[in-house]
């Protein structure tokens, strides 16, 4: 079973926050070079530490590059979504958080599947749901818990797409821009979610 290192006397998301701040400032170099060209140095220098502190985080450059299909990992990301939420009230603005946790998972996945097409094989993707962060079921259960008067089938229905959308360059190959994939992530929210339980202008102002 994977674990998430972690330095003695820091607390487990506290590991999972700096693992996530690494994977963020080495990803625009993995883009540009991909797997085999980019060098642990260059990595290394990116995140501002040696190489021997990044290993201490990744122990090869392959788990960097595979880091967002790590179940672990993403379990991690999303319990410090939920801990960063507890406190909000809005459950529009939460969604909205949400979207853009989604966005970034996405964005994370299809590069990890783009350098490392063997992962599938090799069972990294064996976790059921989206595999965008929150399995299916969970994402469900998520919407269900932040807005009133959803009927479970309505987040059923709304998880399943928004996951399709968010998810088809990933499984297709073709590339889809951030800003269209949130848009349409957006206007799909909105023709499950309004009229009913949230007005247009709520929606709307809430997104704008």
């Amino acid at each position: 079973m994977t674990m998430i290192p972690r330095r003695t006397g820091r607390p487990a998301e506290d590991a999972v926050a700096r693992r996530a701040e690494i994977y963020r400032r080495v990803r625009p170099l993995l883009e540009e070079f991909g797997f085999r060209e980019v060098t642990v140095k260059q990595l290394a220098r990116a995140c501002h530490m040696s190489p021997a502190a990044l290993y201490h985080w990744f122990p090869t450059k392959r788990d960097l590059v595979l880091y967002p299909l790590s179940p672990p990992d993403r379990n991690g990301r999303c319990e410090l979504l939920r801990r960063r939420l507890a406190g909000e009230t809005d459950a529009l603005r939460c969604l909205r958080a949400w979207i853009e946790f989604v966005l970034e998972e996405r964005e994370g996945v299809t590069l990890a599947l783009r350098l490392a097409p063997e992962a599938v094989a090799a069972g990294a993707l064996s976790r059921s749901g989206g595999d965008i962060g929150m399995s299916l079921d969970e994402a469900i259960a998520f919407v269900v818990s932040l807005v009133d008067d959803i009927r479970r089938e309505q987040a059923d229905d709304l998880v399943r797409e928004l996951f399709a959308v968010v998810m088809a360059p990933a499984l297709t190959g073709m590339p889809v821009p951030r800003d269209v994939a949130a848009a349409h992530a957006v206007r799909l929210m909105r023709r499950h979610l309004v009229p009913q339980p949230f007005s247009a202008a709520r929606f709307d102002s809430a997104f704008a």
